[in-house]
């Protein structure tokens, strides 16, 4: 079975943030892979062992649906995601800024329209057409989360919301 547009935004994400190495596309940490080289970015994974931080998850949140406006066979959904970034727990405030800094840039669009449409990011040919998964994606909020009870930094989060396009009873 296909993977659904839903799906296929959520896996190019993870893929994406997987590329987060010190050196490389200018990334200051090395959130993508463990010091073995082994991804330790994963689609809604909510624990993970100490062993393994820093370590990434992609949590969708429930999508709105709205008509398109031009398109009535059509809908845009509006997805929010929250990418959150497990750390260890001796981190800095600092390191954790750095952190979010380095998923913000890796998700933003480098759309070939200034309007934030993301074909190089996010490619698929449809029809032999080559077209973005998304529409538009936008950063909403970021910031440090404190273990409960305590100031002690257990991760950094960075919500974005992505818009697309389906058809009708589709996701």
């Amino acid at each position: 079975m296909a993977n659904s547009r839903q799906q296929s935004i959520i896996a190019a994400i993870v893929t994406r943030l997987s590329t987060l190495l010190v050196g490389s596309g200018g990334y200051t940490t090395s959130l993508g892979t463990d010091a073995n080289g082994a991804r330790c970015c994963r689609d809604s994974q909510p624990n993970w062992a100490q062993g393994d931080l820093p370590a990434i998850s992609v949590f969708e949140m429930p999508t709105e649906v709205e008509e398109h406006p031009r398109m009535r066979r059509n809908v845009i959904h509006t997805m929010p995601l929250q990418i959150k970034i497990f750390l260890e727990r001796s981190t800095t405030a600092a390191n954790a800024r750095t952190a979010i800094q380095d998923v913000l840039k890796a998700i933003q669009s480098t759309g070939s329209d200034a309007n934030d449409w993301i074909y190089e990011r996010f490619p698929e040919t449809i029809a032999g057409k080559l077209v973005g998964l998304a529409m538009e994606v936008n950063p909403k909020r970021h910031g440090i989360e404190y273990a409960e009870g305590t100031f002690e930094i257990a991760a950094a989060i960075v919500e974005i919301e992505v818009r697309f396009v389906t058809p009708k009873w589709e996701l």
